[in-house]
């Protein structure tokens, strides 16, 4: 439901000039980023980081600049190793990072990405790939194919956080030819100006450069958007952790509902002395049974348990801002058109800041996307 709010249409971007004579320029800047921001479909990773922000409590977007895509030695043998297709040679690009892998100096001065010293993002590749990729440092390769250093592997099923044991018995089944995955950490420290890429094992860097966005320092090449800010922390809270525990206590009277439910299925009685074979006669539905059998009133549920989940709910919705108008359910009978035209305004208020913090987010890609373009574009 609120979503939508933040994002629901392609985004394009107005931009104005700051000075009289830059009107034209401004023209050209303004289609040219509308254009590539349409023709790599950036607005997709966008919607991804509003579900991030709304469901984990932040978003990480990663925007850049190819001007050379990653390649090996032998590409005839060793095929493609760079296989996201929005990673174009010399274009910019947009990408969602998983907020649960990325990390950023926690002793920043007001404890934001924008004040950190350094921030590293880390992801899983096909160890085969890192060892034929020849934007890595050959010695450091060797290294590894030596057995110096043994980088630690794992499945594909592992990376995104599926428990092995879990796995047994279908594994076999499910073996990916990406199972052999080793972790990769880039890190981007900010003091020294420089970009680094760490195998998880080794403390030699397969990739030590200067800063490549000089035209960005001292920028990180990553923004980042909380939903609930939190003083003094460095990540925001989502709206699942904002209302767990009316949502624990919501589920535990859903749960006692239905053993409720579940005892209330209908049995009967036999009086004392009733001869068991007439119990069992009975209970296959025989014509002629004797004995004396009352069937046993089932309690009723009571309806305190709906009062206790419809105030919840309640409390869920004014925690969240979502109420009735925003999630489209049905209003109470005889509501107004000025009534609604109310609730709609203010819940449009609740979500102002929210929604502002999003843009404030978007701007900030946009920015930097453009200032890649205005670096790199030579036509």
């Amino acid at each position: 439901s609120i979503v939508p709010f933040l994002i629901n249409d392609e985004i394009k971007f107005l931009l104005k000039p700051q000075r009289p004579g830059d009107d034209k320029s401004a023209m050209i800047q303004q289609a040219l980023l509308n254009y590539e921001w349409r023709k790599r479909k950036m607005t997709g990773a966008m919607k991804e980081c509003a579900r991030d922000m709304i469901i984990i409590g932040h978003c990480i977007a990663k925007p850049g600049y190819t001007v050379e895509v990653d390649e090996s030695k032998k590409p005839k043998d060793d095929g493609v190793i760079n296989y996201a297709d929005y990673v174009k040679l010399d274009a910019p690009y947009v990408e969602r990072v998983n907020p649960l892998n990325f990390i950023f100096d926690l002793s920043a001065k007001d404890g934001t990405l924008r004040t950190a010293r350094w921030c590293a993002e880390s992801f899983f590749v096909p160890y085969a790939d890192v060892l034929v990729n020849k934007d890595y440092n050959p010695e450091v390769i060797g290294m590894l194919y030596s057995g110096d250093y043994s980088p630690p592997t794992q499945t594909f099923w592992s990376s995104i956080g599926v428990d092995p044991k879990s796995m047994k018995g279908i594994k076999g089944s499910f073996a990916l030819p990406e199972d052999n995955l080793v972790r990769l950490i880039e890190v981007w420290d900010k003091k020294y100006e420089k970009r680094m890429i760490f195998s998880d094992g080794c403390p030699i860097p397969l990739v030590a450069e200067d800063w490549p966005y000089s035209h960005l320092a001292p920028v990180f090449p990553y923004v980042m958007a909380k939903y609930i800010d939190v003083p003094n922390q460095p990540y925001g809270l989502g709206l699942p952790r904002w209302i767990e525990d009316q949502q624990v206590q919501l589920n535990r009277a859903a749960t006692l509902e239905q053993d409720v439910m579940r005892k209330s299925r209908p049995r009967t009685a036999a009086s004392e002395g009733t001869n068991p074979e007439e119990v069992v006669k009975f209970q296959n539905g025989d014509d002629i049974v004797i004995g004396d059998f009352k069937p046993i009133q089932p309690a009723d549920l009571s309806q305190m348990f709906q009062v206790y989940k419809q105030n919840l709910e309640r409390v869920m919705e004014e925690m969240s801002g979502a109420d009735a108008l925003l999630q489209g359910a049905r209003l109470p009978s005889r509501t107004t058109a000025g009534e609604i035209g109310t609730r709609a305004r203010l819940t449009g208020l609740k979500l102002d800041q929210h929604v502002e913090d999003f843009e404030e987010f978007v701007e900030e890609i946009a920015t930097q996307v453009l200032a890649h373009l205005k670096k790199f574009r030579t036509t």
